[in-house]
């Protein structure tokens, strides 16, 4: 065996090891369900019940279903049985249905086999437990997508398959920790891969179908969590460079394509219709428990580090880094970003996709940091909430060193071009 081989066969190993413990760490917590999952579980799942069980979607000011509070009140003594005459079952925020305001695409998808097996009379606890099982083939799903999605790197020599698989597994572990509840937030990376998918193919086969391909699905990401629009941001960019190098034309983009692209949105409308729109009134109750947060939790450094810290989360492996993990990242985001400098001028125009999704990293650091300072009734370096941005981290931090040595030999040789 050659040393080629023998490195792709490491690299090989490695990622699948890390995507097998990914997947043990999701189905072994999805089927314990011991507790909810940072309490916000609970009034996802009600969202799904009131698709499922009332036909209709819920509203903030509401309280979560009586069955599901009595339930978690028998199994996990939450809320204690004696509150439960309570007006809020003495959990305050948490007994309201204060997840309504999001997009109901991911909830309408779950709400189906919820009345298909409370129809069959399954108990309620293996219900949940399927619920949590499907959430975690969605981010099982956004894994293999975004391996598909690296094909065309493998195919010029960029990469080595093996090193496709490592990436493949380094999101895998990275992703796993956090996601194995149910929350919207896990089908943000199945589109999030989608998008890195069809991105990649714009780039290097421009076309109007193309164009309104990838558009529909960030819509369909938006549809699912209004974080996921920054999306929009290297699918413009890329657009407009196209437009403006020739390489798709204004003439042959149709109004048509982009109404049907937008398609998905339709799905975020009644949710705002029916949660009183974005008021004061329909956002009182989660500004209420975030009145009394610490303001220090809403500061540029601490941002920087939580941020950090939880998108490269160590928890699939059962470990926890110390206070100087984030700065060790954030030095390696650094170095990465010297290497994303010098690589560009010699990208070929095909690989232009590649530049406007990496450039997409900064951006969301930037957005999420204005976030976290500006609207304080979200924790926002809660890496969870940017889900479907798991394909760009990877992007960023794992493909410049891989990339070096094929487009660094260009500076040397530059009659060469990279197919």
């Amino acid at each position: 065996m050659n040393k080629y081989a023998l490195s792709n066969l490491l690299w090989s190993v490695a990622g699948l090891t890390l995507i097998t413990l990914a997947s043990l760490y999701l189905f072994k917590n999805a089927l314990l369900f011991d507790s909810w999952h940072n309490n916000d579980e609970l009034a996802h799942t009600d969202y799904v019940f009131k698709l499922a069980h009332h036909g209709r979607l819920p509203y903030s000011s509401e309280l979560v279903d009586r069955e599901l509070v009595e339930f978690s009140s028998r199994k996990f003594g939450y809320p204690a049985p004696e509150k439960l005459s309570l007006t809020d079952f003495g959990i305050g925020l948490q007994a309201y249905s204060y997840e309504a305001l999001q997009p109901p695409t991911y909830y309408v998808v779950l709400a189906i086999p919820e009345a298909v097996l409370s129809h069959l009379g399954i108990p309620m606890e293996v219900r949940l437990r399927a619920l949590r099982i499907c959430s975690v083939i969605l981010v099982i799903l956004g894994w293999a997508i975004f391996y598909e999605a690296c094909l065309p790197v493998v195919r010029q020599g960029l990469v080595s398959s093996g090193y496709r698989w490592f990436a493949t597994g380094a999101l895998a572990l990275f992703s796993a920790g956090d996601h194995y509840h149910i929350s919207n937030d896990q089908a943000g990376l199945l589109f999030g891969s989608l998008t890195t998918k069809l991105l990649f193919q714009l780039g290097r086969n421009p076309s109007p179908q193309g164009v309104y391909r990838t558009l529909g699905a960030i819509m369909g990401g938006v549809a699912v969590k209004l974080s996921n629009a920054l999306w929009l941001l290297p699918w413009a960019a890329l657009t407009c460079q196209l437009l403006y190098t020739g390489r798709l034309s204004l003439k042959r983009l149709r109004v048509s394509w982009f109404l049907v692209a937008c398609l998905p949105l339709i799905m975020v409308v009644p949710v705002v219709v029916s949660s009183g729109g974005l008021s004061s009134d329909s956002l009182s109750e989660t500004a209420r428990m975030f009145s009394v947060i610490s303001p220090g939790l809403f500061e540029s450094g601490f941002f920087v580090e939580a941020f950090y810290y939880k998108a490269f989360s160590l928890q699939v492996l059962g470990i926890l880094p110390g206070l100087d993990y984030p700065e060790v990242l954030i030095f390696i985001s650094v170095l990465c970003a010297l290497l994303w400098i010098y690589l560009v001028p010699v990208l070929p125009v095909m690989w232009y996709s590649l530049y406007w999704l990496v450039a997409l990293w900064p951006t969301l650091l930037l957005v999420a940091g204005f976030l976290n300072r500006h609207v304080g009734s979200v924790f926002w370096f809660e890496f969870r909430i940017f889900t479907a941005y798991y394909p760009v981290l990877i992007l960023f931090h794992f493909f410049p060193w891989a990339f070096w040595r094929a487009f660094g030999r260009l500076y040397v040789h530059p009659q060469n071009t990279i197919p």
